[in-house]
């Protein structure tokens, strides 16, 4: 709802679930609240909420990329990665989005594959060059392993190319 949306950017996330959750009481079906109501649980290191309330969607809807997407991020944030592959090789056959992307790069990462990392990392920036959360992925692939002197050129490469990014500059820093 637009008030909640208000309350998320007051910072009043409390108030925020309190509208969402009003909303999804008098219409369960309206799906672009019962996704922010994910990530606001998500947010508030509260994946099981998240998980529930992703999972009290239509059989029909649980395959949108939205979805799809909390989905997977409440799967990674409790430990059930080979869910979330299973998730994330399905947003990615919806889609190529940076969300998808970044979720395949983390579970790149923790399975040690900091090169296919890097490579989702690449693809969301050739997307959108100052994706600060590709850059951390980026940044995290090559320390993963240590390669400072290489994720230092790559940085200040990317700097250089946006040169009026502050916060690429930064991430550099």
């Amino acid at each position: 709802s637009d008030l909640a949306k208000v309350r998320r950017l007051e910072g009043r996330v409390d108030a925020e679930r309190q509208e969402l959750s009003e909303t999804l009481a008098h219409h369960p079906d309206y799906l672009p609240a019962r996704v922010a109501l994910a990530r606001n649980f998500l947010l508030a290191n509260e994946a099981k909420s998240a998980l529930a309330v992703i999972e009290g969607a239509k059989e029909a809807e649980k395959n949108s990329l939205d979805v799809l997407i909390e989905r997977n991020w409440a799967l990674i944030a409790l430990g059930r990665k080979a869910e979330a592959r299973q998730g994330v090789d399905r947003a990615l056959a919806i889609s190529r989005s940076p969300d998808a992307l970044e979720q395949d790069g983390y579970l790149q990462i923790t399975g040690g594959s900091y090169a296919g990392s890097r490579a989702d990392a690449e693809e969301i920036l050739s997307q959108n060059p100052e994706n600060m959360r590709a850059v951390r992925l980026l940044i995290d692939s090559y320390r993963g392993e240590n390669r400072f002197e290489a994720v230092l050129e790559r940085v200040r490469s990317i700097v250089a190319r946006n040169d009026r990014s502050a916060p690429l500059k930064t991430a550099l820093g």
